[in-house]
């Protein structure tokens, strides 16, 4: 079974695999990246960002042994107007679909309960005009 800190690099593995998004930055948000993103904004039109684990709630599996069901986000960061300068017309839906895709296809430990799972999907767009569809996942891990 994962261990709760190897949660993000285990999906942002999977995510650099999937060539849908080569040519897109992956960042391991821990708030203090923002320059970085920024950055990849601009000089792609695109970055996909890896939250913190949002929520560690813990569970007891059969065998006894702790674990926690713990939650994080995967942003997907579209710049349009950049996209458009660049000549790089990201499609959000592809985009999305890929992934989930690559995050849910990670082979599970033991069972069922311990693969990544999507929750949930929500778009927003900034003042900026960037568009940001966060996907909620869910991964089992020992504490």
């Amino acid at each position: 079974m994962i261990e709760y800190n190897e949660i993000r690099s285990t999906a942002k593995t999977a995510l650099e695999a999937a060539s849908a998004l080569s040519g897109i930055t992956i960042i391991q948000d821990d708030g203090f990246q923002e320059n970085e993103r920024e950055e990849a904004l601009k000089s792609a039109s695109a970055v996909i960002l890896l939250s913190r684990i949002l929520t560690a709630t813990p569970r007891v599996h059969e065998a006894g042994v702790t674990r926690d069901a713990c939650e994080f986000l995967v942003t997907l960061m579209i710049n349009p107007q950049q996209s458009a300068a660049l000549d790089t017309p990201w499609v959000e839906d592809t985009l999305v679909q890929s992934i989930k895709s690559a995050v849910i296809g990670v082979a599970a430990e033991d069972t069922d309960n311990d693969r990544y799972k999507f929750v949930r999907q929500e778009i927003n767009t900034n003042e900026a005009g960037v568009m940001a569809t966060d996907l909620l996942f869910s991964k089992g891990a020992l504490s």
